[in-house]
């Protein structure tokens, strides 16, 4: 039960980043100093998508599960 948790959180804060990373654009259009996270946000989240690389969160989230 404690790792389905565990496994539910991670799922969550992937999720967040995802949203993140594909719509932070539009909050450092508002708070410019966002863009320090955003931008090396979104290179990861091209690197993961465009090089076929794997995301420590989705290992982590299926060894929890």
């Amino acid at each position: 039960m404690f790792y389905r948790a565990c496994a539910d959180l991670i799922v969550a804060g992937h999720l967040a980043f995802i949203v993140f990373v594909a719509l932070g654009g539009f909050l450092v259009l508002r708070w410019r100093r966002l863009a320090f996270l955003h931008l090396p946000a979104a290179a990861w989240g091209v690197l993961i998508e465009f090089q076929g690389w794997l995301c420590p969160l989705t290992a982590m989230e299926n060894r929890l599960r």
